[in-house]
């Protein structure tokens, strides 16, 4: 089982850095999300924004409470460097290839 995530993401869209998954997001940037396991689930987390970002959004945390009070599959929070991240909690039991990629690009396309 240890090896399902990576090879859920071998196909052209995503590049492995293992533990980490690298996506295109456009005009050459991308996007690291990051993917741990346990036996029950994998945890993918994601830096969404940088510090300087987080601090000049007057009503993030307002945005950032919304949007996880709304029940998607993609919560945020702000880590002890003071940057947004994006994170999900994905069971083992059960995932398929195609949920699993979901859960990644979700991560990838933020709030």
């Amino acid at each position: 089982m240890a090896d399902d995530w990576v090879r859920f993401l071998r196909c052209q869209e995503f590049s492995l850095e293992t533990p980490y998954v690298r996506l295109t997001i456009g005009d050459g940037r991308a996007q690291r999300v990051r993917v741990e396991e346990s036996a029950e689930e994998y945890v993918l987390t994601s830096v969404v924004a940088r510090q300087s970002t987080v601090e000049s959004v007057d009503e993030l945390f307002e945005m950032m409470w919304a949007r996880n009070r709304g029940g998607g599959i993609t919560g945020f929070r702000t880590d002890g460097r003071g940057r947004l991240i994006g994170e999900c909690h994905v069971p083992k039991i059960g995932i398929t290839k195609e949920e699993f990629r979901k859960y990644v690009r979700d991560l990838r396309d933020g709030m």
